[in-house]
């Protein structure tokens, strides 16, 4: 610190009379304790006003361009509170441009072949990027953190409890617990909807699927720790001694269900019979690499798939009763296909494959409900090489090392549709946009900009699963239960996963 006080090669700074050695001391350590902050909020200025705008570029194409933002959060509040807060941007200079997110320079990535150009280029254009506390939480073992043959392989294995067959292993037993959540509502009359489903999804997740065993009491205790570590996922890992922190507090809910998952493995040993998606990914065995799943992956696994398979879950199921209450032609029209489903099949029939495939406009309605509000809004990648993606005007560069957010939220929203703000299910009952959205392939109409489960290597394992979960719900609810939504024009946090900020109230009774 010396030449930062004296200078390099001057004089040294006068001394004063009334003040002794020991107390300038004090003073100048003060000073140098002062600057640190100082310091450490001009370096993300620096990086925010001067680094960024002149990235290495090494492509002829131009980069896109830059919004700054305040200093030093740039729009991380704007991402947070709406990432459609973007839109405006979109509209000024298209579907790639640069922000200052997160304390860092971020080109934002949006349409349909821009989106997929980077989620089917894992690998070659760009890598997976998590935050360094999401990944802690998610676990090292986690199959949303490996990359490359590990992630390849773990993949190849987890796909065995999401085949059509083991599908089908699944329906009675989530067809019983919805007609049982339905049974607890009707009797409550008044409830909030939001809560109401996040609990149903949990006990779809955590007893048809991994067949935990635990009583009500237990149940309660479980999701309360679930809700403390899916809280800590995208917080500030701050951990401070001696304080509760949502990271901290998310850490030891972690351990706890761990814990649990344990004690559901070791109690199913050697038990014949369990066909559930925990015990396929315990018997699976990789048929190019002739491994299994370890006991630490099994578990960093078990509880991926709790958090996967409930909270977008409940976001989507909650959205289908948002714009269902809301648009009582969609809703009328879904009720009459239900009615005439069980004139077809008996009721023990009715969620059959055949059932099931006879439903094409709630297949509608999901779709319209996924493009609407889609359940997780996008997510980052770093690229490892420096490629182009379509800009306004035509081509700009992306380069090498930069972080990019693909955003599925804006690309839903600025797709070249006819009333795209609007809920119109029939726009999914043409043949090809329909069978082209179930298969997940590229197409034309609708269906070219719609990717709610993203694509390429890290396209959600899960979807025929979740798919197949909102239509038992949404069938149920229609077949069962009229209901009405107490603040039709409440508003969304769509932070980090979306949800009615008042939770959805509303008023359910049985359909005559």
């Amino acid at each position: 610190l010396k030449p930062f006080f004296y200078g390099v090669g001057g004089p040294s700074l006068p001394t004063v009379p009334s003040m002794v050695p020991s107390e300038l001391s004090h003073k100048r350590v003060a000073l140098a304790v002062s600057a640190v902050p100082v310091c450490l909020l001009l370096w993300p200025c620096f990086r925010q006003f001067v680094y960024g705008p002149r990235r290495q570029r090494e492509l002829a194409s131009p980069l896109p361009d830059f919004y700054y933002g305040l200093p030093i959060f740039g729009h991380t509040f704007a991402f947070i509170l709406c990432p459609l807060n973007f839109l405006k941007m979109v509209e000024k200079s298209g579907p790639v441009f640069a922000t200052f997110l997160l304390f860092e320079w971020t080109f934002s990535v949006s349409g349909g072949s821009n989106i997929r150009k980077v989620m089917h280029g894992e690998g070659t254009l760009v890598e997976a990027e998590w935050p360094p506390g999401t990944k802690r939480l998610l676990g090292e073992h986690s199959l949303a953190v490996q990359s490359g043959q590990v992630h390849s392989s773990q993949r190849r294995l987890m796909l065995q409890a999401f085949r059509p067959e083991a599908l089908a292993r699944y329906v009675p037993e989530i067809v019983a617990i919805t007609q049982r959540s339905i049974d607890l509502w009707l009797q409550k009359v008044s409830i909030l909807g939001h809560k109401e489903v996040k609990t149903y999804a949990f006990e779809i997740a955590a007893v048809a699927l991994l067949h935990f065993k635990f009583d009500e009491a237990q149940l309660t205790t479980m999701m309360a720790r679930f809700a403390e570590y899916t809280d800590g996922l995208f917080a500030p890992p701050i951990e401070i001694p001696g304080l509760q922190t949502s990271f901290s507090k998310a850490l030891k809910a972690r351990e706890y269900l761990l814990g649990e998952i344990e004690k559901a493995l070791v109690e199913r040993e050697g038990l014949p019979g369990v066909k559930d998606a925990l015990q396929l990914m315990m018997d699976s065995v990789d048929p190019e690499t002739g491994e299994k799943l370890t006991r630490a992956q099994l578990k960093d696994q078990a509880l991926l798939q709790l958090f996967a398979g409930h909270d977008t879950t409940t976001s989507s199921m909650t959205s289908m009763l948002y714009y269902l209450g809301t648009n009582p032609g969609a809703l009328e029209a879904a009720r009459r296909e239900q009615d005439e489903i069980l004139k077809v099949f008996a009721e023990e029939e009715s969620f059959s494959t055949p059932a099931l495939a006879s439903m094409p406009y709630l297949d509608a309605v999901i779709r319209e409900v996924l493009r609407l509000r889609p359940p997780v809004g996008g997510g980052f990648r770093r690229a490892i090489k420096s490629f182009e993606l379509e800009g306004k005007d035509g081509p700009v560069q992306i380069p090498i090392g930069s972080k990019l957010s693909y955003s599925i939220s804006l690309t839903h929203s600025t797709a070249p549709i006819d009333a795209r703000e609007k809920f119109e299910p029939e726009r999914w009952l043409s043949c090809q946009d329909a069978q082209e959205a179930q298969e997940g392939q590229d197409g034309a109409g609708a269906n070219r900009d719609y990717a709610p489960f993203a694509a390429g290597k890290r396209k959600c394992l899960g979807f025929p699963l979740a798919e197949m979960e909102l239509k038992i719900f949404g069938a149920i609810v229609l077949r069962r239960m009229s209901f009405t939504l107490t603040n039709p024009s409440g508003d969304y946090v769509h932070f980090p996963i979306p949800r009615p900020r008042d939770f959805l109230p509303m008023t359910v009774t049985a359909r005559k």
